[in-house]
């Protein structure tokens, strides 16, 4: 029993049982891109630190600039993301319904044609975090403790 609409904060009616589950080949395809953003991170930092072992010093440089594109590329080629959260309601009543249905498969297609550059832009802000690791905060505690 609700007695407003945001619902009372003590008493939660049963949901549905949570998420729907996921089907087998869409969970195979994000264990396969998980497995690319570990395989990647994993090559994108050692090559990070052993350029600047070799004291190579545009590494950081051309890291950024890697990202800098990747991240440019992704959020254009989504149309920065202005089409995300919109319903068939949304839209104009000026659109007819086969309208509606490929604008919003067209965002989907997109999201999912644009999912590789994850696998690049993730593994180089991991190696910019492990790069501020070792610089700032080892460092810190290596004085902490001595």
């Amino acid at each position: 029993m609700r007695f407003n609409n945001r619902g009372d904060r003590h008493f939660r009616e049963p949901s549905g049982g949570g998420k729907k589950p996921m089907d087998p080949e869409t969970l195979k395809k994000n264990q396969r891109y998980m497995i690319m953003i570990l395989f990647n991170s994993i090559i994108f930092i050692g090559v990070y630190f052993y350029l600047n072992q070799l004291e190579f010093r545009p590494t950081l440089f051309i890291y950024m600039g890697i990202t800098t594109a990747a991240v440019l590329a992704y959020v254009i080629y989504n149309r920065g993301f202005s089409r995300h959260g919109i319903t068939p309601e949304m839209l104009p009543d000026t659109m007819s319904a086969v309208e509606k249905v490929e604008f919003l498969a067209s965002r989907d297609r997109r999201m999912q044609k644009s999912k590789w550059l994850l696998t690049i832009i993730i593994p180089c802000l991991f190696t910019f975090g492990m790069d501020s690791l070792v610089l700032f905060v080892i460092p810190y505690f290596e004085r902490l403790f001595s």
